[in-house]
């Protein structure tokens, strides 16, 4: 989030910098680039069928949090649903 760099070389960049090997990512993107395309539809009519409108959101339980949290709180959400 912090980079001004976007778009698919700065993901793949990303992705490396996280230890995904860059030759079978870029591979899956280009062999199965219909299924990943259905899975992102799917991921962004169920954010808007439940209301999220933006990144980040988050559900957490029955609880819809749209925007960021500091680790604090999330820890603490995350504890008040565990505690049911």
């Amino acid at each position: 989030m912090k980079s001004s760099s976007r778009g698919t070389d700065a993901a793949i960049s990303a992705a490396v910098l996280a230890g995904v090997n860059k030759s079978t990512l870029k591979s899956t993107l280009k062999n199965q680039s219909s299924e990943i395309e259905e899975i992102i539809g799917a991921n962004l009519a169920l954010g808007q069928a439940i209301g999220v409108s933006g990144t980040p959101g988050f559900v957490i339980g029955e609880e819809l949090i749209p925007g960021a949290l500091g680790i604090e709180a999330f820890e603490a959400k995350i504890a008040q649903q565990r505690a049911k």
